[in-house]
Parts: C-alpha cells; structure tokens; sequence
C-alpha cells in the first residue's frame, strides 16, 4: 500500500484534513511507470529524438519531448491491452501503406493525460509517423521528466505553444491530439495559435471535480465509502487553486465549442473517467464526436483500427477544403 492511499485512509476515515490529502494526491502523485505498449511495433524503425525545452516565460520550467520524423514502411502493426478498474481493452491496429489514399505529411503534437509521460503516446505517435507526419511528443509541467508542478493542462497551454514555436516550420499543416487532460493541453493551446490546422482529442478530461472523484473510484474502489464526494471536489478545487487554475477553465466543452477549427474527439461509453454521454451532444458539423466501442479510459491513448477509419476520412476532408 503506497503512502498515498494509506494517507487518504488514515485522514479520511478520521474525516479531518480529507480536502488536503486530496488535494496533496493530485497535486504531487507521480507519474505512473511506463512499460513499452508496443515493442513489436517500433523493431526495425527509426529512434525517436529525446530534447529538452526550457521556458522563456517560466524561468523554472523545462520540459522534456520526444521528436520523430516519417519513416518509410510498407505496413504498421500492433496489438496492445490495457487495464483499468478489472477491465481490460485491447487495441490493434493493421495498416498497409497501400491502403492509404494520399500521402501524408504535417506536424503533430501529442499531449499525454494525468500521471503518465510522453512514453505512453509513443504507440499513437508511430501511428502518425507512418502515415507522414512529424511528430512532437512532450512531457506535461510535473509529469515524466519535465519539471515544474502540473498545470492540468490549462497552463500547460502557454509552454507548449512555446515549444511548438521553437520546432515548427510553418510549412505543413500542424495538427493538435491531446488525451484526457491533454486535451485541455490541446485545445487552449489552439486558442493561443492561429496555425493550427485542427485538433484531436481522445477520451477528454472532465471538470477536475467530477473527473477525480471518477479517477478515484475507478483506482481506489475499496475507499468510495471513505471518502465523501463533496472532499474530493473541495480537494481537486485546493489543487487547482495551487497551480492558478480555476475549476471552470477545466470545464472543456465550451473551449471545444468555441474554437473555429474543425475537432475531431474519440470517447467510449465503456470509460468510466470519460463517457461518451458527457460528450456526445457536441457533435456537430464542425465538432465531430465518434464513439469507440468498448474501451476502458487508458486504452483510449492508442489509436485502433476503429479510430484509424475514421481520423483518414478527417484528414481527407481537410486536405479538399483546403483544396478548394
């Protein structure tokens, strides 16, 4: 039993200082171990390029990235499983080059979720790589190996705009994905740029006090009864108030509606952090919701076959409006 969670036993059962141990949680947890989700799928190709960032505006903050160019294979393949809650999904993909109606070719910036790494989008970013892109993968402020405390995406914004100014050429399209709170990541650095071409989100965040307290109840199931819903809003608003970040700046649908770039956002009525039914009503001509078919929050990260069909007819589309 990690210290954490024998902290919010102890505190919470004595239902004295809950808010700031949750709070504390949120705030400081780590991020979790990777494990290569897709070793397979990488032997034989090209390396990603590790880098450092540090900030001009935020003089203590750096932030680690991964950047990978195109490379040049006939077919990508993998298959990888997930668990979340008891559950496990499985994710596959199989990809022919000849498949494909176009070529290729842009920049991608892939922002993780909460408490992992750039690591974990390694799978989706060789995704995009086969199809022509390149591709920036960050660590968040206070995840993996960037420095700083999180920001929950929302500050995020401002060093990954930042970043992306400094690698970016300007003369392809460049395209934002961002999983769970890298979709705040996501969409607030689109409102800060006007190049961005679109934006794709998987599994997006909800507002922190209704995503903490489903993030606890899907990782802590023994300690629903211990811990009173209204703590755990008071502690994920403490958190935020710790970074600058105020609870309705979390609350994405109306940032998501409000951009004037097409969205393209993946959700699954079997994630328990993330449902399809908190997001479904934004489908629109320009926001463009698909449900993914049985998948637990975590899985949402890789893309699938599922996915696959439906981001090339995105990607299609925007290549003949811009055509035209």
């Amino acid at each position: 039993m990690n210290s954490y969670k024998f902290a919010l036993i102890l505190v919470c059962s004595l239902l004295a200082g809950c808010s700031s141990i949750v709070a504390t949680y949120i705030g400081e947890a780590g991020s979790i171990p990777y494990s290569d989700l897709a070793s397979e799928a990488k032997q034989d190709l090209p390396e990603f390029e590790k880098h450092r960032f540090c900030s001009e505006r935020q003089s203590e903050l750096c932030i680690s990235y991964f950047y990978g160019k195109p490379f040049d294979k006939n077919k990508l393949r993998y298959n990888v499983e997930l668990k979340s809650g008891g559950r496990t999904s499985a994710v596959e993909l199989d990809l022919e080059k000849h498949s494909l109606d176009r070529n290729y070719s842009g920049q991608v910036v892939l922002l993780h979720g909460y408490r992992v790494s750039k690591e974990y989008m390694l799978t989706s970013a060789l995704y995009f790589r086969f199809l022509g892109f390149d591709v920036l993968v960050p660590d968040l402020a206070g995840h993996g190996e960037s420095t700083g405390g999180k920001q929950y995406g929302v500050g995020d914004s401002k060093v990954i705009n930042e970043l992306i100014s400094s690698v970016y050429k300007q003369d392809k399209p460049l395209y934002l994905l961002g999983n769970s709170m890298g979709a705040a990541a996501a969409v607030y650095t689109a409102k800060l740029r006007k190049d961005v071409e679109g934006v794709i989100i998987q599994a997006p965040m909800l507002p922190l006090d209704q995503a903490a307290i489903r993030f606890f109840s899907v990782k802590y199931p023994g300690l629903t009864w211990l811990l009173p819903k209204e703590r755990v809003k008071e502690g994920a608003i403490m958190a935020l108030q710790k970074a600058n970040v105020t609870l309705e700046e979390t609350h994405l649908e109306p940032v998501i509606e409000s951009l004037s770039i097409p969205v393209l956002v993946f959700v699954s009525s079997s994630d328990e952090i993330s449902p399809y039914s908190h997001f479904d009503h934004m489908d629109s001509s320009r926001v463009k919701v698909i449900e993914v078919k049985d998948r637990n929050h975590p899985s949402m990260m890789v893309i699938g076959d599922n996915e696959s069909v439906h981001l090339l007819e995105w990607l299609n589309r925007r290549h003949v409006l811009a055509q035209e």
